[in-house]
């Protein structure tokens, strides 16, 4: 939690570009994500795919 409260600090912070860094950081999350699960689209994401435990 810490960290995205960092992340979104320096966001405001830097401006344009620090808002164009945290999209950055959040799609490389996004795609890392969805290969880890091997999903090739987010449409093909399922509940199966989240974690309760």
């Amino acid at each position: 939690m810490l960290i995205a409260y960092y992340i979104c600090f320096k966001a405001l912070v830097l401006g344009q570009q620090g808002i164009e860094m945290v999209l950055d950081i959040l799609k490389t999350e996004l795609i890392r994500g969805m290969q880890l699960a091997e999903t090739a689209s987010i449409e093909k994401i399922s509940r199966n795919h989240i974690s309760t435990t």
